[in-house]
């Protein structure tokens, strides 16, 4: 059904008059409706080739600015020199000998009284509304010229309007959005021939949302589209034969995306939303009014909390505008509907229990339980989903132990993992590779209980003990470089140096044995013995000694008070030059600060 049928009438009518109208038509409706596409789509097939001139008057600020863009519209060819003067052209430069003539805009109009002037974005001129409309009127009335403008009267509020409104304006049509014509239009324009077709196969289904979100934008839909195309670069052809899967994946990501763009959801929920809603498509956690509640009424035919897009792909394609194509097809692939609980990891199988048949999610329990027994599981980021899966379980009955007992046993695996060497040292960056919120694509079970947030604490302590631990070994492959590869040394300990800064945040330097790493210095050639004090200086400078190594200030000291001795029976020049470059990098270490103030 096309509810713009009476509007393609009429203008069929107004087009096709004899006489000259002395009226405009205003074509009004709301942003993003689809009002210039429709004029322009209509007209293409209404009018001669090259029948109409369609100026836009966003932004314009004066009648001469008006008078540059008409000249632009009919005369496309015209020199650039000329179209700067625009208006000066008809309105002063038309004269001769300094005097006025009646030379005007009308005089260089084509002749032809059948083409079509359109004035698009009438409220979003900088001149007010009435003078726009003056202008135009001089085409409606001294020209006789057939004029359609669009607009959006919703947004205009100028004082006396109304009255010149009407004698201008003899007709006004709403135009409603035109979905079907609109989203044909859009899919057509996807470069991928393949993508297109899986687009177009699901287009029922994306009107229906669209029409379920409340919104007539169509250029939310648009914009949502430009996205999918995106995400739906990652999809390999195996993906895209299984239409449950791509179902889901489009209602999700249709859903959030236009319910993001009409601002009925905060950017933040998207982030939330998997410790709001579960993974079968009920809510977890949220008030009668949560935004995420709404979403989930909106769409009944969406799983909202589907995990076909982990919260962070949806964050980064929505609001960040980032795309990881591998990141992208990694949690597809890793979903429910294109991976078989045999071919999952275990935890992840439990993590999805609500979703898998019985005998799956006992046959992966089992195998989990197993791997905990056997401290199977290392990678950080399980570790952690394993403490919050056995919580989870505890509470629900299916893991028949307290959770005290939960938390004391995910110590113990802990403490084993780390006497074992197994426990991965936690790096020095903050929040370096684990959020208190997920992992892997899925957000960690049971986060708002305090047994959680005592596991996450005790696993980050003995992380930390961890990296204290790999110190010595660091230092020893330091002090080698130190001595093979000086400038490798100087980007290993200075920030900012790309992939080799692997120790900037690290506080190696305290297991750095003072006497080799003079030993080493003294042998290098005096450019590269430069080398290392300025990549001390920029591991040291604006305060970071203090602020990030406040432990390394002892360090350097007795570096300070064990190189001093051995200058002196160096030559006077070498001698010089070292002091004077152990004496900068003590003037920008400067004094240690008061008590307390180191390390804010």
């Amino acid at each position: 059904m096309n509810p713009n049928k009476h509007i393609e009438d009429y203008l069929t009518y107004f087009l096709r008059m004899s006489n000259e109208p002395h009226y405009a038509v205003l074509l009004n409706g709301a942003w993003g409706t689809g009002k210039t596409f429709f004029v322009k789509s209509l007209l293409s097939r209404l009018a001669e080739p090259d029948g109409f001139v369609y100026v836009s008057l966003y932004g314009l600020k004066s009648t001469e600015e008006i008078d540059q863009a008409v000249l632009r519209a009919v005369y496309p060819f015209i020199g650039t020199k000329v179209a700067q003067l625009g208006g000066h052209v008809v309105r002063a430069a038309l004269k001769f000998g300094g005097v006025e003539t009646d030379i005007g805009m009308a005089d260089i109009l084509p002749s032809a009284v059948d083409k079509i002037f359109i004035f698009d974005d009438l409220e979003r001129a900088q001149l007010t509304p009435n003078q726009t409309l003056g202008y135009i009127n001089e085409f409606v009335e001294h020209m006789g010229r057939k004029v359609l403008i669009i607009a959006n009267e919703a947004e205009i509020s100028a004082r006396n309007y109304r009255v010149i409104r009407e004698k201008v304006i003899g007709k006004t049509l709403l135009v409603q959005p035109a979905l079907d014509q609109a989203l044909s239009s859009f899919v057509e324009k996807i470069d991928d021939s393949g993508l297109r077709d899986l687009v177009l196969a699901n287009t029922p289904f994306i009107e229906k949302i669209f029409i379920q979100s409340g919104t007539s934008n169509l250029r939310i839909l648009q914009q949502t589209l430009w996205d999918f195309e995106r995400v739906g670069a990652a999809l390999t052809e195996e993906m895209k034969e299984n239409e449950p899967g791509v179902k889901a994946l489009i209602g999700l990501f249709f859903a959030l995306s236009i319910d993001l763009k009409s601002g009925s959801i905060a950017p933040h929920v998207l982030s939330e939303r998997s410790a709001i809603v579960g993974p079968s498509g009920w809510l977890l956690a949220a008030p009668d009014n949560h935004p995420m509640r709404k979403t989930m009424e909106r769409y009944p035919e969406v799983n909202v909390g589907d995990q076909i897009l982990s919260d962070q792909v949806l964050e980064d394609v929505l609001v960040r505008g980032s795309i990881n194509v591998e990141e992208v097809r990694s949690t597809i692939s890793q979903s429910t509907y294109y991976v078989s609980s045999s071919e999952e990891p275990a935890w992840r199988t439990v993590w999805y229990g609500w979703e898998r048949s019985e005998e799956e999610f006992e046959n992966a329990l089992k195998r989990f339980e197993q791997q905990v027994l056997e401290r199977a599981i290392t990678e950080p980021g399980e570790v952690v989903h394993m403490f919050g899966l056995r919580l989870w379980l505890s509470e629900i009955g299916e893991l028949p132990i307290a959770l005290s007992k939960v938390v004391a046993e995910g110590k113990a695996y802990v403490d084993d993992l780390y006497q074992a060497g197994e426990l991965e040292p936690l790096p020095e960056v903050a929040d370096d590779d684990l959020r208190y919120g997920g992992w892997g694509g899925l957000q960690i079970r049971s986060l708002e209980h305090g047994e959680m947030k005592e596991l996450w604490a005790y696993f980050r302590e003995r992380r930390g003990a961890a990296a204290k631990d790999a110190l010595p070994s660091l230092a020893r492959e330091l002090l080698s470089e130190l001595a093979k590869d000086p400038d490798l040394f100087e980007r290993r300990i200075s920030p900012e140096s790309g992939d080799d800064s692997t120790l900037a945040r690290v506080p190696v330097m305290t297991a750095m044995p003072v006497d080799e790493t003079i030993a080493a210095l003294l042998h290098l050639h005096p450019v590269k013995q430069w080398r290392v004090f300025a990549g001390l200086r920029a591991r040291y400078e604006h305060g970071l000694i203090d602020h990030r190594f406040p432990e390394e200030r002892i360090w350097v000291s007795k570096f300070a008070d064990h190189l001093r001795p051995q200058l002196v029976d160096q030559r006077p020049l070498t001698r010089d030059r070292l002091n004077r470059q152990l004496d900068a990098l003590l003037e920008l270490i400067g004094p240690p600060p008061e008590d307390g103030a180191a390390g804010k």
